[in-house]
């Protein structure tokens, strides 16, 4: 599998377990702090194949491509790396944005499935998960990363098929 990625140039390294006890405007004020509107954002893929049990793999792939689709909702121009399964390591989504406050809100966002505990009781980051992942499912979005949507559904399948 090929997952050859050109990081931009001049972008910023920003990863998500740095947004752990922030607010949307604790992650504007850093936004703003690194001059820059192109970032490189690091999300840790928290499973590996043979360690992790499949469902998990699938669940990881799953919050992956939402984490994509939604930074790429918001790019004006976006890449990402596509980490093997059998692989343990960060992805990392290449962002050139115009709107460093709808960047802030997003990354809050994803934090929430990773390092935070969202304020909002009723927000639920699985739910925005399985309500992208059912979206793309019935063709009603065109995901941004389908190639970790491929890997959410082979290991689905398979964990289904056991």
């Amino acid at each position: 599998m090929d997952y050859v990625f050109e990081p931009k140039i001049n972008s910023q390294m920003l990863e998500i377990q740095d947004f752990q006890n922030l607010t949307k405007v604790d992650i504007l004020k850093m936004l703003v702090e690194e001059h820059s509107t192109s970032f490189e954002i690091a999300v840790p893929k928290e499973t590996k194949e043979f360690f992790s049990e499949r469902f998990a793999i699938s669940i990881d792939y799953g919050n992956l491509a939402y984490a994509g689709q939604r930074l790429s909702e918001l790019a004006t121009d976006f890449q990402y790396s596509k980490v093997p399964p059998s692989e343990h390591e960060s992805v990392i989504f290449t962002v050139a944005v115009s709107d460093l406050a709808l960047l802030a809100e997003t990354l809050l966002e994803i934090s929430y499935g990773y390092v935070n505990d969202p304020e909002d009781e009723d927000f639920s980051f699985d739910e925005m998960v399985e309500d992208f992942l059912y979206q793309v499912d019935q063709e009603e979005v065109n995901p941004a990363c389908p190639y970790f949507i491929e890997i959410h559904k082979e290991y689905m399948d398979e964990e289904e098929n056991q």
